[in-house]
């Protein structure tokens, strides 16, 4: 396993053997994964069942951003599969999905298990046959309070919604220096975007705001 990614799945709170000390972003992560999902089944199946739990945490229009300019055009049905499959659960995740003709077949290895268990339906849907794969795999990731305890983005769209709004205080309290087109390249929104909200936050009491934010995220 790519130990990078591992290390950021474990602060989000699956239970892999080492975790990150820096803060993760969400979104770039998922992103970062895609590619790795075709040799990784483990990875497909804890990574899938993580996001099945908590994809209301997630910023789904910041990551169907991030996947258009980072997910290559071969790897980009993989991601396609994961939104068909969320979007049972999370009506948000529509955007991401895509139903494609053209089926891929990935490995012997898939079409031997699929004689026994069967396709999973929202990956065929997207062009890739994948046998099965578990995506109810609770015990193998930490409860939500202490996800949230761990990651404060997540404390943050808990409170303001899984939206730029978030994102753009959740940026402010670890850059707070950056400027407003600085934050929308590394959010992955329009720079119109980041002065409106940013200007909207200015208008409130810097120091309540900032002592709410502290003593949200715990900082």
């Amino acid at each position: 396993m790519n130990s990078p990614i591992i290390s950021q799945w474990g602060r989000l709170g699956i239970s892999f053997y080492n975790q990150s000390i820096k803060e993760v972003d969400p979104e770039r992560l998922i992103v970062a994964t895609i590619p790795l999902l075709k040799n990784d089944r483990k990875l497909l199946s804890l990574a899938v069942s993580w996001i099945s739990a908590y994809s209301d945490l997630l910023h789904v229009e910041r990551l169907k951003q991030l996947a258009k300019k980072t997910i290559s055009a071969e790897e980009f049905p993989w991601f396609q599969a994961i939104g068909n499959k969320i979007a049972k659960i999370d009506a948000r995740w529509r955007i991401l999905g895509k139903t494609q003709e053209e089926k891929l077949v990935i490995s012997p290895w898939d079409e031997l298990q699929a004689h026994r268990g069967g396709l999973d339906p929202d990956f065929e849907e997207a062009g890739i046959r994948v046998a099965k794969f578990a995506t109810d795999v609770e015990k193998k990731y930490l409860t939500r309070s202490k996800i949230l305890e761990m990651n404060p983005i997540f404390s943050l769209r808990t409170l303001f919604g899984s939206n730029w709004r978030a994102d753009i205080l959740w940026i402010k309290t670890q850059q707070p220096t950056l400027s407003s087109y600085a934050i929308a390249k590394e959010l992955g929104c329009n720079t119109e975007t980041v002065y409106r909200i940013s200007k909207q936050i200015e208008q409130l009491d810097a120091g309540r705001v900032k002592r709410a934010i502290s003593s949200l995220i715990g900082k």
